[in-house]
């Protein structure tokens, strides 16, 4: 039987260490533990955000894994030029 406030410290502790990382947009993710099990969800910006926020989730004690198939890669639409619609 999952230990729930062991699971609560580190539902916590990850919400923590994702708020206080630089790159990080911890308001878009949710974080939620089960026996140990970490499930990150939501949406961050960059293929590279969510890594470091994976990755961040695992450096805390407590953590055994992390899954992040929730957590969603926002479209990056403003990386692609518009294109020009003055008809020149």
């Amino acid at each position: 039987m999952p230990d729930k406030a062991a699971d609560a410290w580190v539902t916590t502790k990850v919400k923590s260490e994702l708020a206080t990382t630089k790159g990080i947009s911890a308001s878009d993710i949710s974080v939620d533990t089960s026996d140990d099990l970490v499930t990150l969800s939501g949406n961050v910006s960059t293929a590279k955000e969510k890594l470091h926020a994976i990755r961040v989730a695992k450096r805390v004690k407590g953590v055994k894994s992390v899954n992040a198939s929730g957590l969603t890669v926002a479209a990056e639409s403003n990386s692609m030029p518009s294109p020009d619609k003055s008809g020149h």
